[in-house]
This record gives structure tokens, sequence and C-alpha cells, in this order.
């Protein structure tokens, strides 16, 4: 050792050496048995569970959107008096609402065929 008490290469290299060889601390010899009993005990997730949990939160979201629909026609009568100089035409808004509705349900119903046909194949 120098005066800084640094290790020069060669004892490096040594305390290196030997502290992969000789571990301080060794595990107990019955974790690892412990450890794979735990892993092989446990199950994979069920799929049709996680399955019927995914179907539930796209059924919740749909079921959001559409009440966020029937509330919207309410918000475009209150607009449309408030601004009434503003001439905006209820008919193509309806119309551009129920559009962007129908796409809406149908990339939901190609959706959920695609989920279906997906979990029957397999």
């Amino acid at each position: 050792m120098n005066e800084w008490n640094y290790l020069n290469e060669t004892n490096l290299m040594q305390l290196i050496e030997d502290a992969e060889q000789n571990p301080v601390c060794k595990a107990p010899d019955y974790l690892k048995n412990q450890i794979l009993k735990e892993a092989a005990r446990q199950e994979k997730p069920n799929s049709k569970i996680s399955f019927l949990i995914f179907s539930a939160k796209i059924t919740a979201a749909a079921a959001a959107s559409i009440a966020l629909l029937f509330s919207m026609p309410n918000m475009i009568q209150s607009e449309k008096l408030l601004y009434k100089a503003a001439a905006v035409s209820e008919n193509s808004l309806v119309n551009h609402i129920s559009q962007k509705t129908n796409r809406f349900c149908s990339f939901l119903s190609d959706t959920t065929n695609s989920i279906f046909i997906k979990e029957t194949i397999q």
C-alpha cells in the first residue's frame, strides 16, 4: 500500500480474486429449494379470466362513451341558444356526431370480433 492507503494493481487483483472465490456471506442451503418450490407452485393467470376482465374494461369504456354521446345533444342545444348568432346548423352537427359514433361503434365491433376470433382459435 502507498501513502494514501490505496491498493496497488496486484493487491487489488488478489483482493478481487479472493472475493470471487471465497464469498463473505453464503446463502442458506434451503433457500434455493424454497424459491424453486414457490416458483413451481405459482400458476399462470387464467387467460379466460384475463379476457373477461379485458371485456369488462371495454364494456365500461363503451358505456361511458355512449353516456357522453347522449349528453352531447343537451350541450349542443345549450350552445345553440347561447350562440344563436353564430348560425351553427344543428343538422350538420348531429350528422357529424352520428358519423363519429358510427365509426367508433364499427371500430369497437371489429376490435371485439378480432379478439373473440383470436380467443376461439387458441
